[in-house]
């Protein structure tokens, strides 16, 4: 089976001025990225982790303030 995966940006929108809902998503996107939560589930399904995933996951577990 070859299947692929086309790497895109992907995006989270909200309002203008929902302030406390962008600080929100952010905490739990940044909280995936520190936990490697993104890669585990992507493991799961036998996809392998995309350099910039495997990046972010190394920023933000080295940075617990993120």
């Amino acid at each position: 089976m070859r299947t692929q995966l086309i790497p895109s940006p992907s995006v989270i929108w909200v309002r203008k001025g929902q302030t406390d809902t962008v600080a929100a998503f952010d905490k739990i996107v940044k909280d995936w990225h520190r936990t490697g939560f993104l890669i585990e589930e992507g493991n799961k399904w036998h996809m392998p982790p995309s350099q910039q995933l495997q990046q972010w996951h190394q920023q933000y577990a080295s940075n617990k303030e993120n």
